[in-house]
């Protein structure tokens, strides 16, 4: 679940854990501590937004997270206010565990490539990617990323 507070301290964005038989299960979820009002982040037309590693950009417009997609995960961006949804990286990278860098100008990622864990930053918009540390990470840095 790992939870992230909103910049106001106000929101928390969530994902419900991954349950065969919930309706809502794996669903990326807003938590408003002043009302409690606890509701799903939606997509245009409607749609739920599923995923996981939610995090809030440091604007608290937009969130980051993984899109689980099926066996192919990749790093997708939503803005609750409008809806508006946008992938970030390609199926073929196998992402995850995205987090905002340089203020919010960049997501940092994790791909794994031919059983390497590498690390890349790609511009908020998904246009630019670099290679942002490689495989030799230290220790610690390993166990952040649950490796």
């Amino acid at each position: 679940m790992f939870p992230d507070w909103h910049p106001t301290d106000e929101l928390l964005v969530y994902n419900r854990e991954f349950e065969p038989d919930s309706p809502d299960s794996g669903q990326i979820r807003t938590l408003n501590l002043l009302t409690g009002m606890d509701k799903p982040v939606r997509r245009k037309g409607g749609g739920f937004v599923y995923g996981r590693q939610a995090q809030w950009h440091p604007d608290g417009k937009s969130i980051v997270f993984t899109w689980p997609n099926g066996n192919a995960p990749v790093i997708a961006r939503v803005f609750p206010d409008s809806s508006e949804y946008i992938v970030l990286t390609r199926v073929e990278w196998n992402t995850g565990y995205p987090h905002w860098f340089a203020g919010g100008e960049e997501v940092v990622f994790g791909v794994v490539h031919d059983e390497t864990f590498w690390t890349y930053a790609i511009a908020a918009d998904g246009s630019i990617r670099h290679r942002f540390l490689s495989a030799d990470l230290p220790v610690s840095l390993r166990y952040f990323f649950d490796l």
